[in-house]
């Protein structure tokens, strides 16, 4: 099949550097590969799955998206070239429209938001300003109903680049505190009653999981992999963690360490339908990773798989950290964005520049960690730290949304994008009416 977009398929950044120097005048006066594909008239060029929909009120990166009862979905926070924001917005489906809301009390990127039982949106820490990686302890609560936020009780600790999970009568999870801080509280842990308002201080983790990933089990319990951890000695710099570890929450006790092949930051994983993790890119100090790992926490027979190792699955094409990955309702896996090239952990400056590509993961019916990967059409516009989320335009139309993001490539220069673009993937079994 010929490859669609500008750049087709290729996954090489060199090649996609040298060719794109015949494009800056028109990305200089256009601005972006879709402006580009207007201009040149070529259909058979700039043929695409992808669509462009509404812009977003406020261009954003290192936001949040989440999907409320209603649909809707809700963009919040972020930073831009020169600040960080408490603008928020929701995004209707059906008409391809943003519709700027209320503003967080405080504003943060490289928070959580978590979707509560009751429709409301917790918001958890993240950094009030720009050029530090200092975090924040201030919670606060979206009412979609009253487009009010109200704050809620401040955490124990300062919390930024965190992990939350929403685990069972409406209590989060959040592991870790981010960068700039001690050991003790990089592998802090904490739980917010939603009921009572509240947070808990729960038992640490053995390790720091900074920029990890965090997985809810069938069983209730919590599988944490990767990331990083800092040193607090001047000058010691940044150990990249190359295990995950387990939490079970009945208990408050963390197990099974597991070893992850890799050292992954900026990674991403997912739950796939067999059960298993599927754990892709990432980087650390000295590459990005294009290799994938799964985990089987357990058997269907209930017996434990390799607890203390990740097994290996297909490479993904590219190269990739600070993506995103989704589940689709057909089981497969695709990944969209992030930057490529990087050598340090950094936000992006560290990396050769930021990435259009996507592909999907489909996993073996052998029941076995096998797998393949196949290139999709890529996004109109290179980007990393964006959001993904599906979306149902309609009951037989569902969408991938992509977000924002951060464009950085060393021949264009960097910017933050407003730019949102649809993608068609299967719809899940409708499960009643849809509400609008």
């Amino acid at each position: 099949m010929p490859p669609s977009g500008l750049f087709g398929h290729d996954s090489s950044s060199k090649l996609r550097q040298e060719r794109a120097p015949a494009f800056l005048g028109l990305l200089s006066k256009y601005g972006t590969v879709a402006s580009i594909c207007l201009v040149m008239l070529s259909s058979a060029s700039c043929a695409s799955k992808w669509k462009i929909t509404g812009p977003l009120t406020d261009a954003r990166a290192e936001h949040t998206a989440t999907t409320l009862p209603d649909g809707t979905v809700l963009v919040a926070g972020g930073y831009n070239e020169t600040t960080v924001l408490a603008s928020t917005e929701r995004y209707n489906p059906a008409s391809g429209v943003w519709t700027r809301t209320a503003p967080m009390n405080v504003p943060r990127s490289g928070h959580t938001a978590t979707l509560l039982p009751d429709g409301t949106v917790l918001v958890t820490g993240g950094f009030e300003h720009k050029k530090d990686f200092y975090p924040i302890d201030s919670t606060e609560r979206y009412n979609p109903a009253t487009n009010t936020w109200t704050l809620s009780k401040p955490m124990h600790l300062k919390r930024g680049l965190h992990l939350a999970i929403l685990l069972s009568q409406g209590r989060v999870l959040l592991i870790g505190c981010g960068p700039n801080q001690s050991v003790n509280n990089q592998r802090s842990v904490e739980l917010y009653d939603a009921a009572s308002d509240s947070w808990t201080q729960m038992s640490p983790s053995k390790l720091a999981h900074t920029r990890g990933s965090a997985n809810l089990q069938l069983d209730g319990t919590v599988v944490v992999a990767g990331g990083a951890e800092e040193t607090p000695t001047p000058g010691a710099g940044i150990s990249m963690v190359a295990y995950s570890e387990r939490y079970d929450p009945a208990s408050n006790t963390w197990s099974e360490i597991a070893l992850l092949n890799e050292s992954p930051y900026a990674q991403t994983a997912t739950v796939i339908n067999d059960g298993t993790i599927l754990l892709v890119g990432g980087r650390n100090t000295g590459q990005t990773y294009k290799g994938a790992i799964r985990y089987q926490p357990q058997l269907r027979n209930g017996t434990n798989y390799q607890s203390n190792l990740w097994q290996q699955t297909a490479d993904m094409i590219t190269a990739r950290s600070n993506h995103q990955e989704n589940l689709l309702a057909n089981g497969t896996v695709i990944v969209t964005g992030g930057f490529y090239g990087c050598v340090d952990l950094g936000p992006h400056k560290g990396c050769g520049g930021s990435l259009a590509a996507v592909e999907s993961f489909a996993p073996s019916v052998d029941d076995s960690v096998n797998g393949a990967w196949t290139a999709q059409d890529e996004m109109f516009n290179e980007r990393g730290d964006h959001t993904a989320t599906v979306v149902t335009v309609s009951q037989n139309d569902c969408r991938l949304m992509v977000a924002g993001g951060f464009a950085w490539d060393f021949s264009v220069g960097q910017r933050t994008l407003n730019q949102v673009e649809l993608f068609p993937v299967p719809c899940p079994r409708p499960s009643g009416p849809l509400r609008r």
